[in-house]
């Protein structure tokens, strides 16, 4: 029966360690229990002493069957102690793999990040150079335009000077040429009237020159 026990006891320990090992493998390792027995909690020595020193009445037979297991789960303990330590490394690597991506992802998000700030940043002084060079032309000509606009009304207050001036030269003119056309009209009136006086004086010598013509033409009878 002791035998039999500790041959059970053996089986459910490699059992178990089957088990975590497929767990482990097969990426859904499951808690292990504080139940289980660990393997550094294993000493296959010290239990085959005290199942000795306890059924120290077995026979050769027994003893040898139990060393030939002893030996045999040893190997299958160190194969699993082996498969697990390899398990634990490649974790251990596959950790550390996925901290490398996720460092080296968060260097690529913040270093995308810099290049789009980066890019922005070239972008909006690009825009403000053309918002100042537009604001420098529009200046510029505004300029312009008040330069033509100052010239415009030069030359205007100009032509509104030549204007007055011609205008009141005209006026003169006008004004002189109506004294002109006033004196005229005078001496014309004048005139007028010394003919008037002539044509009478005329009339009356007319009529004297008949009546002397008469008196001559008696007197030659």
């Amino acid at each position: 029966m002791e035998s039999k026990r500790f041959v059970k006891y053996l089986s459910d320990s490699i059992a178990n360690l089957s088990s975590m090992i497929m767990s482990i493998s097969s990426g859904t390792r499951a808690p292990v229990e504080e139940s289980a027995v660990p393997l550094s909690s294993i000493n296959m020595s010290e239990e085959m002493q005290d199942y000795k020193s306890a059924s120290g009445h077995l026979d050769e037979e027994v003893v040898v069957m139990k060393r030939s297991d002893h030996e045999r789960s040893c190997s299958e303990l160190a194969s699993s102690k082996t498969m697990i330590e390899d398990l634990k490394r490649k974790e251990e690597e596959y950790s550390r793999m996925l901290k490398n991506y996720d460092a080296t992802l968060t260097y690529v998000l913040e270093r995308n990040e810099k290049e789009k700030a980066l890019l922005e940043s070239i972008v909006m002084n690009e825009e403000i150079e053309r918002l100042r060079s537009n604001e420098y032309r529009l200046k510029s000509y505004i300029q312009a335009l008040k330069r033509d606009l100052f010239a415009s009304e030069d030359k205007i207050e100009a032509l509104q000077r030549v204007s007055n001036e011609r205008i009141e030269f005209l006026a003169g003119k006008v004004e002189e040429i109506k004294g002109m056309y006033e004196e005229e009209r005078k001496k014309v009136s004048s005139l007028s009237k010394k003919l008037s006086e002539l044509e009478s004086d005329f009339g009356t010598k007319c009529e004297e020159m008949v009546e002397l013509v008469e008196y001559c033409k008696y007197l030659l009878r």
